[in-house]
Formats: structure tokens, sequence, C-alpha cells
């Protein structure tokens, strides 16, 4: 019984969506090529600003210096605020350890030993008393508190810091070294960029 009315609700809904497909599947169409032609267009221009900007290169070698200049500045750039903030991440956990109290670090807890159990002659009733001792010391634990996580989690953070500081440096660097290729091999590049662009 249940068959049947599943393949009756699928035949109710499966029809009227086939013909709604059907009806918006040329819209959809339409929007997806004017959609590819917008970023085709795009792309072509994106690539014909930056042949010009390395024939120029190629002509004016200065400005392939000033250039390349602003690369090596901007990787320095980075990596001294990256090695800065990585220092900073590093330092807080030490700082931290040596300048707050023990008192927020440790906790003095009372720990009892075993009991101890001896045989005493008690002289008024001329009997063996059995008599229980303990032994009471104090010691320092470790506090449960926000500085035994503080240097993983500041450690954990530089290391990303230090690696996503890495990534950029790389990226600019090796924009700088493609730009110097191009320039350098300029007539291999121009031909292909010239198929690319007409």
């Amino acid at each position: 019984m249940n068959d049947i009315v599943f393949f009756i609700l699928g035949l109710l809904f499966a029809i009227p969506l086939g013909v709604t497909a059907n009806l918006y599947t040329p819209k959809f169409q339409r929007w997806i090529a004017v959609k590819s032609n917008k970023r085709a267009e795009k792309q072509r221009k994106n690539i014909e600003k930056a042949y010009l900007q390395i024939k120029e290169f190629h002509t004016d070698r200065t400005k392939l210096r000033e250039y390349l200049l602003g690369v090596i500045i901007k990787t320095t750039l980075i990596g001294a605020i990256i090695g800065i903030l990585a220092g900073i991440l590093y330092a807080v956990p030490q700082i931290l350890t040596v300048t707050v109290p023990e008192q927020y670090l440790t906790e003095t807890i009372k720990v009892t030993g075993p009991e101890e159990k001896t045989e005493v002659y008690n002289e008024d009733t001329d009997e063996l008393v059995e008599s229980v001792t303990q032994t009471e010391t104090l010691t320092s634990i470790p506090k449960r508190s926000v500085y035994q996580y503080l240097i993983p989690i500041t450690s954990s953070l530089a290391q990303v810091l230090a690696i996503i500081g890495a990534i950029f440096i790389l990226n600019i660097s090796m924009g700088g070294i493609r730009t110097l290729n191009q320039v350098n091999n300029f007539k291999e590049y121009e031909v292909s960029i010239l198929k690319i662009i007409k």
C-alpha cells in the first residue's frame, strides 16, 4: 500500500519539476554564458594590463629595478612584522610565569598519610588500647588556571603566524621572480601573450 502512495506522490512532484526545469534551462544557460563571457573579458583585460607592464619593464630597466626594490622592501617588512609578533607570542607566557606571584600558579593542600595502628598500654585500666594516628603534610601543586594553557596556545599561534608570514613572503617573491623572468625572456613571453590577447 505504501509503495503505491509513494509512487503516486513521486509522479505528482516529478511532472511539475520536470516541466519547470525544461522551461528554465534556456534562461539558466544564457545566464551562465553571459557570466562566462564577462569573466573571460575581465581575464583578457588583466592579461593585457600585465603584458603592458612587462613591456614597459623591458624597455625601461629603471622601472624594473624600482619594482624589484619594492618587492624586496615588502618582503623585508612582512618578515620583520611577523618576527616581532611571533616573538611577542613566544615571550608572553615566559614573562607571565616570572611576574605572576606564585600563589596564582600553585596552591597548598593538606595531604593526609595512611592510618597507623599501634597498641598503647593504659595504666588506669591496666589494658592494652589500640591507638590510631595519621600524619598530615602540606604540599604545593600547580593550580588549574589559564597559565597552564597559555604556553601551548601562544606557541601554536606564533607558529601559525610564522607560516602565514612565510606564505605571504613566498607569494610576493614569486611574483617578483616571475616578472623578472618574463622581462628577461620577453620575446617568448610576448609571442605567447599576443596569442591570448588577439
